[in-house]
């Protein structure tokens, strides 16, 4: 087995470690060839509307953002050559010429003007519209110069550029398709290095090297074919079999790392994440309204026994993972975290709140073996306490949509992937104008929101740290979700495929991805 470099980075914003896959005898990447890849979801490929992370690993090959966050997590050029901020209040960005969106039309300061206003506009309902709430305006001043006029300071508002929000869609195919929620689902037409050939709805998304790509020494991989397995051992399996080259993270669920680091042939990589996952709350279910009732779930809860069936994992205790250089050590008091549980204080708590027999609730989850099993688990913790849980499986976008659009459920469990800015992981769960609480069922705090506009007003970053410890314990108490298990990045892959980095957002970027086969 070749040897591996393993890297880590102290990085300005968090500690973070990344895994450099390189060959050992230090080759050149050789070009051509065609990268198999097993994914769990198939969504919108519109990096606007795709409510939920996993499509993440689409839409960074079909597109590039304005700004990129480089290996050591600070800001560098993307489609953004450079950028001036003449006051705390104006971002002036110089951009780069001669770059061409897959429809052969040109990038340019229109575009991205097209792009920020679409993003914001009501009518559109992007979930992501919050990340950009600081915009007030965008001002074309020259063919490849664009100014961001900003209602307030945002701190955060690079770091936001170089994700959804700054990822550039062709103003043409607007045209030619629509600008609507539903008109780019299937026409991902960016600036990226590989451009989006086929899409079969459940079944298989292909993309191909975009030739008149603005890096000629990018991509590597001739072809890239993503192809739906949402069951984990069949995902193995063609791993294992050799159809499929790399398994995504999130594909296989954590219970099936030891399995996969067993086939011959392959390697598992794996770094700490930066998400976890989280069972959230919505006002649809008349008993959490009391504050008493969210406590006693958390306290019923037993992380521990949870993470003993998957055979790893660590507890999330607070809102932001230790790793972050602003998380809270105080959240790890009981007091806030609820951990570990215990199932006498769940019912004083219940019966303080007038449910001394429980209640019945739906709990939302994704039909993937891995989240129904955790629903089972749930469901058994907290039937210890008189709760009757009922499981409500629906497939990903279904549930997505639910929880983040429409709010048409009790108690959802999702994967929450983690944002690399604290403010914007943050904000982007519980802050009350969040595009994921448009639909307005999540509980929310008015302290809360003005503690984290307050962080992103200044880029002081110990008054950011202090705001940001302050609103950790605001919500904590407020108790609007559940922490659940933070599980590490991993993704299988076949001896061959070298050149991956795996970052903590367990979103893959290929385009320095090549195949030594």
């Amino acid at each position: 087995m070749k040897q591996r470099v393993y890297q880590t980075v102290l990085a300005f914003i968090l500690v973070l470690v990344v895994v450099a896959l390189v060959a050992s005898c230090g080759q050149p990447a050789k070009k051509g060839g065609t990268l198999r890849l097993a994914a769990y979801s198939m969504g919108s490929l519109d990096p606007q509307m795709s409510p939920g992370g996993f499509e993440l690993n689409y839409h960074y090959q079909n597109f590039d953002t304005l700004v990129v966050m480089k290996p050591d997590l600070s800001i560098g050029p993307g489609l953004a050559e450079s950028w001036q901020t003449p006051d705390d209040k104006t971002i002036i960005f110089q951009l780069k010429k001669g770059v061409k969106f897959h429809d052969g039309t040109d990038f340019n300061a229109a575009a991205v003007k097209w792009n920020i206003e679409r993003l914001k506009d009501p009518a559109i309902k992007s979930p992501h519209s919050g990340s950009v709430g600081a915009v007030n305006s965008v001002e074309v001043t020259g063919d490849y110069t664009v100014k961001f006029n900003l209602s307030k300071p945002d701190a955060s508002l690079l770091a936001t550029l170089s994700d959804r929000a700054g990822m550039m869609i062709s103003p043409a195919a607007g045209q030619q398709y629509g600008r609507g929620s539903n008109d780019l689902y299937d026409h991902p037409i960016g600036t990226g290095p590989w451009k989006t050939t086929e899409y079969i709805h459940g079944d298989h998304v292909n993309m191909e090297r975009f030739t008149d790509y603005w890096d000629k020494s990018k991509p590597n991989v001739d072809k890239l074919v993503f192809t739906l397995i949402p069951d984990p051992t069949v995902a193995l399996a063609s791993l294992q079999a050799g159809t499929i080259d790399l398994i995504i993270p999130e594909t296989v669920p954590l219970e099936d790392l030891a399995k996969a680091k067993k086939i011959s042939g392959v390697e598992v990589p794996q770094i700490p994440g930066l998400g976890f996952s989280i069972v959230v709350f919505s006002k649809n279910l008349p008993p959490l309204s009391n504050v008493k009732v969210r406590y006693a779930l958390a306290w019923a809860w037993d992380r521990d026994a949870e993470i003993a069936a998957y055979g790893a994992g660590t507890p999330e205790l607070g809102l932001l993972p230790e790793i972050s250089w602003a998380f809270n050590p105080k959240v790890k008091d009981p007091q806030y975290s609820k951990y570990p549980a215990n199932i006498e204080k769940a019912k004083q708590l219940l019966a303080e709140a007038g449910y001394p027999n429980g209640f019945e609730v739906k709990l939302l989850t994704i039909n993937t073996p891995e989240y129904i099993k955790r629903g089972e688990i749930l469901k058994d913790h907290w039937g210890k306490v008189g709760v009757k849980v009922t499981l409500d499986v629906r497939d990903l976008n279904a549930a997505l949509t639910a929880m983040t659009a429409t709010g048409q459920f009790e108690v959802g469990m999702v994967n929450h992937s983690g944002r690399i800015d604290p403010g914007v992981h943050l904000a982007l769960l519980n802050h009350s104008k969040s595009g994921y609480n448009r639909h307005g069922v999540f509980f929310t705090s008015q302290e809360f929101d003005d503690l984290v506009d307050r962080a992103a007003a200044t880029s002081d970053m110990n008054a950011r740290k202090e705001l940001f410890y302050k609103a950790q314990l605001v919500i904590m108490d407020l108790q609007p979700m559940l922490m659940g298990i933070n599980s590490p990045v991993f993704a299988p892959m076949r001896d061959y495929v070298e050149g991956v980095v795996l970052y903590p957002d367990r979103k893959l970027r290929l385009k320095e991805v090549w195949l030594s086969k």
